[in-house]
């Protein structure tokens, strides 16, 4: 069940099938490598000929690529006879660059990169085909690099290839350069402009690349050329961070020389000395316990922790999962059956929470929401929603959308009352949305628009519309009366969570692209996107306005928790700006849903560390936390009454607690 334990957007996987058939391509591929002996073994073990299969001898074969004898017209691509063999292979390597077959491409790529000195009439038969890339992104420039092969990097530059061209990972010829070890390629790349700044996906940039391949030479250029000594990637981790886990001694010891602070902490809460211990870099180790104790180590540290980006981060205080639950003070904790409780030790306990009911599900419990009223709770799996009375736990309805799936698994992922509680709109990975009768569990309407999965949907506090959020990159409003899609808003990325403010007239979506995007719900206009330099470092899967709507807060797979002020009031104002206020830490895995409390001084999230953490949103302090499911807590909701908040987790159950007053 592990691997359904995150139950919400799927991720795309790479790879593809290397495969193929074209001789002509791999037995060139091998003889321009300078192969002889070992191709038949290579070229049989990847399911393609030998030079031998055709009857011909290895040295006769690259003659059969200039042949024009009959029989081989259909079998080789056929080009202008050339005297020398080699450019003959290239050129018809150039000529593959344009070939509609992935894997022809790939290989074409990766010849013509491998050549230490690509002849300028190859570079100019490449002509338009000179950006093609290889089934990663990685153009024939970047391989270059990579490769070490300084003339052919300089003779494609020459030509006008783009070297700051990114593969689909982010990186750039830079970045391959690096990776390739090679000073004079770095040097050169530099010299013609190349982004010395840029990151790939993760945040690495030139610098920490360099770090982490070890090359201090390469770290030193860098460094020289103007490189940010103080960044960070996406995971918070500084240079020192990169060089102690690599266990990196000499450039360990440049850095702290330059007055690297050894005591930041990334997004996992590991300092450069805890990697180093935790990989087994004992020199490494021992060195940056000596410098912590030097004054230096402590002025730098003072001064980055000084700094307005780090005031906003809420850590102290919060590391309740790693409290040894055993060695609490009675006082600061609380079992239960399949459940317990740590109150944070560091406070005075003013919270108790118990265990009210448990709903069991036929599968992965994805959505769970109370009523407006707050006297039930619905809640979601496969193919059903569940109403349950939160008083006696008895259960009200089943809504049934079996009978519109043929039979096909399909997940309800988001279930959201209507104002008046007589409906339940039901969002559905087939694309949909449903509009439920409760009391007589039939569907009132079905909207339709959504080019893939439905993940979030939220009913507006007037009742006449829907919002919903899909995979498709589009947030839509439904009219509930007609049906009609009122209003399309396109984003740049997956939307995983909506929802309507109070006074409905703003509409927040978390995206797969780490931000979160303000729409003005009766204009469409987006008004603002939270995310940057103070933003998520992941995904955003959730989001939930204050009650009286001036706090937005999101939570996402880099483990944290948001809370983000907006100016107001927007209803002059063509945009709107949106300041980070809190950053909580505290969750070991991602933080995939989050509620606020009706009194809005509470916040609660679930994580797929299993445990749900509930916040005092005034200080951003963990109150307390309950190890309460026994795998992923997809979704939380607190009860409009208070006084009582749900999980629904991927170990197929829902839960309701009590908290109040101890």
């Amino acid at each position: 069940m592990e691997d359904m334990a995150l139950f919400v957007l799927p991720h795309t996987q790479e790879g593809q099938d290397m495969g193929g058939t074209n001789d002509s391509v791999q037995a060139e591929q091998l003889r321009s490598r300078g192969k002889s002996g070992d191709s038949e073994s290579e070229t049989s073990s990847l399911g393609f000929s030998a030079a031998g299969d055709h009857g011909q001898t290895s040295a006769d074969f690259s003659k059969l690529l200039t042949s024009e004898e009959a029989g081989y017209g259909s079998k080789f691509t056929h080009w202008n006879v050339t005297d020398d063999p080699e450019v003959a292979s290239l050129r018809v390597r150039a000529q593959q660059l344009k070939d509609q077959d992935n894997i022809v491409r790939h290989d074409a790529v990766e010849a013509l990169s491998s050549h230490p000195a690509l002849p300028y009439e190859i570079i100019d038969a490449m002509g338009a085909n000179l950006e093609c890339r290889d089934v990663s992104g990685i153009t024939v420039l970047s391989w270059a690099a990579m490769n070490g092969h300084k003339v052919t990097l300089e003779r494609l530059i020459e030509k006008g290839a783009d070297f700051r061209s990114k593969d689909r990972y982010g990186r750039t010829p830079l970045h391959f350069a690096i990776y390739g070890g090679s000073e004079a390629i770095v040097r050169v790349l530099l010299e013609v402009g190349a982004d010395i700044e840029s990151r790939d996906d993760i945040g690495v940039s030139p610098l920490h690349a360099a770090t982490d391949n070890g090359n201090e030479a390469i770290v030193s250029m860098l460094l020289e050329a103007g490189a940010d000594f103080w960044s960070t990637d996406n995971s918070r981790r500084t240079l020192l961070h990169h060089a102690a886990k690599t266990g990196s001694e000499a450039i360990v010891r440049m850095l702290l020389e330059a007055g690297a602070d050894d005591e930041i902490i990334d997004i996992d809460g590991d300092t450069p000395l805890s990697l180093a211990a935790t990989h087994g870099h004992e020199a490494v180790v021992q060195l940056l316990r000596k410098n912590s104790d030097s004054p230096v180590s402590h002025q730098s540290s003072e001064a980055y922790h000084s700094t307005p980006g780090n005031a906003k981060d809420v850590t102290d205080g919060n590391s309740l999962a790693e409290i040894d639950f055993d060695s609490l003070p009675p006082l600061y904790k609380k079992v239960g059956e399949g459940w317990n409780a740590v109150f944070n030790p560091k406070l005075q306990r003013d919270l108790d929470v118990d265990l009210v009911h448990v709903f069991k599900h036929s599968s992965v419990a994805t959505s769970v929401k109370f009523s407006h009223d707050g006297m039930f709770i619905a809640t979601a799996c496969n193919f059903t929603a569940q109403i349950f009375d939160v008083q006696t736990g008895e259960q009200v309805c089943v809504l049934d959308h079996s009978a519109h799936e043929d039979g096909i698994d399909v997940y309800i992922r988001s279930v959201s009352f209507s104002p008046d509680d007589k409906c339940l709109a039901t969002g559905v990975e087939n694309k949909r949305i449903y509009l439920w009768d409760i009391k007589t569990s039939t569907i009132l309407a079905q909207f339709e628009a959504h080019e893939q999965d439905v993940y979030s949907i939220d009913f507006s506090p007037d009742g006449r519309s829907i919002v919903s959020g899909s995979g498709d990159r589009t947030v839509r409003l439904w009219d509930v009366d007609t049906g009609a899609n009122t209003l399309t808003l396109s984003a740049v990325d997956g939307i995983t969570s909506v929802a309507f403010s109070p006074d409905m007239q703003l509409i927040a979506a978390g995206l797969l692209d780490k931000s979160v995007t303000i729409w003005e719900t009766s204009t469409g206009a987006r008004l603002t996107r939270l995310g940057g330099p103070e933003g998520h470092a992941d995904s955003v899967y959730s989001v939930a306005f204050s009650p009286d709507g001036e706090i937005i807060v999101s939570a996402s797979l880099d483990k944290t928790i948001k809370t983000w002020k907006l100016d107001m009031p927007v209803q002059t104002q063509t945009t709107c700006e949106g300041k980070c206020v809190k950053t909580l830490r505290g969750h070991k895995d991602f933080v995939v849903s989050v509620a606020v409390t009706p009194d809005g001084n509470g916040l609660i999230s679930g994580s797929r560390d299993k445990c749900l953490q509930y916040w005092d949103m005034n200080t951003g302090i963990a109150q307390f936390m309950l190890q309460c499911h026994t795998n992923t807590i997809i979704s939380v909701a607190t009860s409009p009454r208070g006084g009582m908040f749900a999980t629904a987790s991927s170990d197929m159950e829902a839960r309701v607690w009590s908290y109040g007053p101890y």
